[in-house]
């Protein structure tokens, strides 16, 4: 299993905005991406910057849901509001096991 971070400025929205943006771009394309397990996300006020994680089989499906958001209409609106300037993104293989707290 492979961990994806990614983090990026938005534009023109507020959080909450860009928040259902993103639940809708999860739900239509990153959901359905071979290999994809689960994803979250969250928002740092200071730096007005949107971060996410994503769980993915391997590497190969990992890449291949970004090689692919890049030309979806699926992902066209939230694209419009990336600052793709300030995107940074990096694919890691898992060390440790996912646990839930108790």
């Amino acid at each position: 299993m492979v961990i994806e971070v990614g983090q990026f400025k938005f534009n023109e929205l507020t959080a909450d905005e860009f928040a259902a943006l993103d639940k809708a771009m999860v739900e239509s394309y990153v959901a359905h991406q071979p290999g994809f397990v689960r994803r979250s996300a969250g928002y740092i006020a200071e730096d007005n910057k949107w971060v996410f994680i994503a769980y993915w089989k391997d590497a190969a499906s990992a890449q291949n849901s970004t090689d692919g958001f890049m030309d979806s209409e699926l992902t066209a609106d939230f694209r419009a509001h990336i600052d793709f300037d300030s995107f940074t993104n990096g694919v890691y293989e898992q060390t440790m096991p996912l646990e839930s707290a108790s």
